[in-house]
């Protein structure tokens, strides 16, 4: 999880942890602390997760959950992210199914033919 504060989320700090996180070829949740301190309207996580897919396209959809220590608010949307992507990260897939998957993709979308040159 990587913890980013309201009032300064995905300053450069925060972006270079996300990148090394995914880099490391690890889940991610994105937590957006201290969200009682920050003034918003309806939209407002929308827009911190829009914001996350523009800043962070490498791990484009990852969950953005808005907590706050002080009242509790969101912590139990955090805990379920989390389980959820752990619960993701950690499923296997049949060899069989993926193997299957794979051809079909390159069925759709075949390999560029090499052309021999003398």
């Amino acid at each position: 999880m990587v913890l980013m504060d309201a009032a300064g989320a995905f300053e450069d700090q925060d972006l270079r942890i996300a990148d090394l996180v995914e880099r490391e070829g690890r889940a991610l949740v994105i937590a957006i602390s201290k969200w009682d301190l920050k003034e918003h309207d309806g939209g407002a996580i929308g827009k911190m997760r829009d914001e996350a897919d523009r800043r962070l396209q490498q791990v484009r959809g990852v969950p953005v959950v808005a907590v706050s220590g002080l009242t509790g608010e969101g912590l139990d949307r955090m805990m379920k992210a989390v389980v959820e992507t752990h619960a993701v990260w950690n499923r296997r897939v049949p060899t069989h199914a993926l193997n299957r998957w794979l051809e079909e993709a390159i069925a759709a979308h075949p390999p560029p033919a090499v052309s021999a040159a003398a």
